[in-house]
């Protein structure tokens, strides 16, 4: 290694923190309209707590307790998608009847759906080795639940390590559910349980689809990243357009120029749909206030 490769390699790993006694330099923060959508609260470091609560969950990575797990999710896939029929037939007297009363109940449930997923990543970066340096709250669509920082999964180094940590809060959802729909299965109508797993069953599913939306820059995305080989795919994607609109040549390949044709639009849609609809949410709530 040449003396200029050296000195260029001591200077990407200061900026980056990398060294010791270093901090990667932080960003200048853009205004746009996703964090509207999306935005985040740092509050504290968990790697201590992490640590000392590890071992108590360490059977999960057992490779029996995860083939049972797998079972398990599958009978309960197969099952609810056999029932999805009486699924939907079972919410439409439930929300006509109390909608603004199961709002609140509904968005805590979702907290704890999404706090439970983001742990499900923390620890199982610690079991590979890692350290998870921030946990806070974030705000998707102006519903709160918590994050972890597991951005030291990239250090692992066997991929198969990275992607189970990238799929534990997918499997901690689907075992939310899972569970959920078997307490609703199982439970009388009439009763306080009955409802509450329901609730608990949607709000995994929906909590479920925003995040492996590849439009989100959730696991669905980094999975999206992961497949097709484009790293800061969104930001990609508009310089392409971007790239078009000026006459500069593109240097992507012709397979990513496709990908990167594709996304940048599906992207604008998919805002403009999710701020129409919280618009006109929004819209109906404050004249039906009014009107009282």
């Amino acid at each position: 290694m040449s003396r200029y490769q050296l000195e260029y390699l001591l200077r990407m790993l200061a900026a980056t923190g990398m060294l010791e006694g270093t901090k990667p330099d932080k960003p200048p923060r853009k205004f746009s309209l996703l964090q509207l959508l999306f935005f985040t609260f740092p509050l504290f470091n968990p790697d201590n707590w992490l640590t000392q609560h590890l071992n108590k969950i360490r059977f999960i990575f057992n490779p029996i307790f995860s083939a049972l797990l797998l079972a398990f999710l599958s009978a309960s896939i197969i099952i609810g998608i056999s029932r999805q029929a009486e699924i939907i037939q079972a919410s439409r007297p439930l929300w006509s009847q109390g909608f603004t009363n199961l709002i609140l109940p509904f968005a805590l449930l979702m907290m704890l759906v999404v706090s439970i997923h983001e742990l499900g990543h923390a620890f199982t970066l610690k079991h590979y080795g890692g350290i998870v340096p921030e946990i806070g709250l974030m705000f998707i669509c102006l519903l709160p639940g918590a994050y972890t920082n597991t951005t030291d999964a990239y250090s692992l180094v066997k991929r198969r390590q990275r992607a189970l940590v990238m799929l534990a809060g997918v499997l901690c959802q689907l075992a939310i559910w899972a569970i959920a729909l078997w307490m609703w299965m199982m439970s009388y109508s009439v009763t306080w349980l009955h409802q509450t797993s329901y609730l608990l069953m949607v709000a995994a599913q929906l909590t479920l689809a925003l995040n492996l939306n590849p439009l989100n820059r959730f696991d669905g995305y980094y999975l999206a990243v992961a497949m097709t080989g484009i790293n800061n795919l969104r930001q990609k994607s508009f310089k392409f357009y971007l790239k078009m609109l000026t006459g500069e040549q593109s240097l992507e390949r012709p397979n990513d120029q496709l990908i990167l044709s594709a996304y940048a639009p599906c992207c604008l849609i998919y805002i403009i749909s999710v701020f129409g609809y919280l618009l006109f949410w929004l819209g109906n709530l404050l004249l039906a206030n009014l009107r009282l």
